[in-house]
């Protein structure tokens, strides 16, 4: 299953820019492409703004 997959089934595939597989970073334009491995540690880290 790729990450954009995964986000899709999640229901959020607009809301998260970055996620963490293991200790590698994807961002959001090489979800498609990027196939998660069985047994992976997955974070969604999302866009945060404050002021």
């Amino acid at each position: 299953m790729s990450v954009a997959d995964l986000l899709e089934e999640y229901g959020d595939s607009h809301g998260t820019p970055v996620v963490r597989i293991n200790d590698q970073y994807v961002s959001r334009p090489n979800f498609a492409d990027t196939i998660i491995p069985d047994e992976a540690e997955l974070f969604l880290i999302p866009m945060i703004a404050g002021g």
